[in-house]
């Protein structure tokens, strides 16, 4: 099976997923996005509409002590599960709760699910699906 390689990228953190979480203090019910790219664009060129993630408590309020990594991947599936393939590790710390991604653009023509993960174990999958046609 040939593997094609999408670089992704985003004017944030390029991290290893070794990389620990600031502190087990904000510790949060879940990740919700709060804004999704819009749903179609070019390839290598910026979406008009950038992703935010949020992390919210078990009461579904943004939980403003979290302040940890959010990492940012691909999928092709709906439920943002199997293989995906990235160029780097898109991350950004989220600030009193909320991860703000800037200047996301992606390298290669498909249509493609987000996720947002963090290294408690909580996901998030995009809803609608981006589609990125090649640039003319």
């Amino acid at each position: 099976m040939k593997m094609n390689k999408i670089n992704i990228s985003c004017v944030a953190l390029l991290l290893s997923l070794f990389t620990a979480p600031s502190s087990h203090a904000s510790i949060h019910g879940s990740l919700k996005f709060i804004v999704e790219p819009n749903a179609t664009s070019k390839t290598d060129e910026l979406f008009a509409t950038q992703p935010q993630v949020e992390a919210v408590d078990e009461l579904g309020s943004r939980n403003k002590d979290f302040n940890d990594l959010i990492v940012f991947k691909l999928y092709s599936s709906s439920n943002c599960k199997g293989v995906f393939t990235y160029d780097g590790i898109i991350a950004t710390n989220a600030v009193n709760g909320l991860a703000l991604f800037h200047d996301f653009k992606i390298s290669q023509a498909g249509t493609y699910y987000l996720s947002a993960e963090d290294f408690f174990g909580h996901k998030v999958c995009s809803i609608h699906p981006v589609v990125v046609d090649a640039s003319r």
